[in-house]
């Protein structure tokens, strides 16, 4: 017996497989040191068991399968936590969803990493749409692949709400061999805006993935895909987009402050205008300090400017190298306060205007250290 306040070693009662389904485990007392309990108010203990911990593949969608929803499957891993890779497979459908993963998921790691991806592998079949004005995907925290799926972006005039978004210092994430198609471009189809305390790696990387625009909405910022620092006092880098196709486009690819960036092997193509249009078609547009910069292999065509540089800093290693641009004014140019534009190589580039207007295909206000070698640049025009 134990004595008032005492507590027990534990004892083991067996064993349960607990599988799937979450349980509830109560235990109680009866007859304490062989007398009526006189409160059996206080007898009784309940614990909860949100179920075993996830690890392999799981399917997701309809009656039949293991999570009926995106929602459900999103919960369980999030109360669960993960003992091994884990792959939600989507079956074939038009999903409209919010799946927010905002805190970190227990177990988690580069090799223990959480795949949402299209049952059939095929982005066409699995179709996902924003919810209530929220983001598809909504993700601020790590280990997180999204493939092979497709997303609609039809949300006129919301500004909060993207196909994908990344917040806070979300690491280690993938999107790969996914179709995005935005009915209007006046918003980003993937958003990163990072908000750190301390210098942080993303090991963001964004490959392989087909980008549409059915109404092209040239204004600032409004591009496929934009990376954002808004902790200014903290140094974010390591983003990589390449091998993505892009069509139709008003902007592209925009970074604002993020270091170490590697832009590679991507086709952009932008589109003819149905009437005037007050701002230029961009197919990479980087602001803010970046220090390191690599954008090679690229093909840009039937865009304003391929590259414009915007108040960029001071910078150690920045490479534009062995890409096509086919523009209609401006392959590399550089805007406002553009007075640190230095410390660039620009290498084995063709550039050619497709423009007969007074343009230029080099617009720099002004350089140091910037050396051009073995370029090829065609002007129809004069500039």
């Amino acid at each position: 017996s134990l004595g008032q306040f005492d507590i027990s070693k534990p004892v083991v009662i067996g064993k349960f497989l607990v599988g799937m389904q979450s349980i509830d485990i109560k235990a109680w007392t009866e007859l304490p040191n062989g007398s009526p309990d006189a409160n059996m108010k206080n007898d009784s203990a309940t614990a909860k068991s949100p179920g075993s911990k996830l690890n392999g593949a799981y399917t997701v969608g309809g009656k039949t399968a293991q999570f009926e929803t995106l929602e459900n499957a999103t919960d369980a891993v999030l109360k669960r936590g993960v003992c091994g890779p884990v792959v939600f497979k989507i079956s074939d459908g038009t999903y409209t969803s919010s799946v927010e993963l905002y805190n970190a998921i227990p177990g988690a790691s580069a090799i223990n990493t959480i795949t949402f991806e299209s049952a059939s592998r095929d982005s066409s079949k699995v179709i996902m749409v924003q919810k209530n004005g929220r983001s598809s995907f909504l993700i601020a925290t790590d280990y997180i692949i999204i493939k092979n799926l497709g997303f609609i972006d039809s949300i006129k005039g919301v500004f909060t709400a993207y196909s994908i978004q990344f917040q806070k210092a979300a690491k280690n994430n993938v999107i790969s061999n996914c179709y995005f198609k935005s009915k209007i471009g006046e918003q980003n189809s993937i958003r990163i805006e990072t908000t750190v305390t301390s210098n942080t790696t993303l090991n963001l990387l964004i490959k392989n993935n087909y980008f549409e625009v059915k109404e092209p909405f040239v204004a600032p910022y409004s591009s496929r895909i934009r990376v954002v620092n808004s902790s200014t006092n903290f140094l974010v880098k390591g983003v990589t987009i390449a091998g993505n196709f892009f069509k139709n486009i008003d902007g592209a690819i925009a970074i604002n402050g993020i270091d170490s960036i590697d832009i590679s092997k991507n086709i952009i193509t932008g589109y003819a205008p149905l009437k005037p249009i007050s701002y230029n078609s961009t197919g990479v547009l980087l602001n803010g300090k970046i220090s390191k910069v690599n954008i090679s292999s690229n093909q840009f065509s039937d865009i304003d400017i391929a590259i414009l540089l915007y108040d960029i800093g001071k910078g150690i290693d920045r490479k534009i190298t062995n890409n096509f641009m086919l523009v209609k004014k401006n392959a590399i140019a550089t805007a406002n306060l553009a007075s640190q534009f230095e410390n660039f190589e620009i290498y084995n580039n063709s550039m050619s205007s497709a423009s007969n207007g007074n343009n230029s295909l080099l617009s720099f206000l002004v350089g140091k250290n910037v050396s051009l070698k073995n370029n090829i640049l065609t002007l129809n025009g004069h500039g």
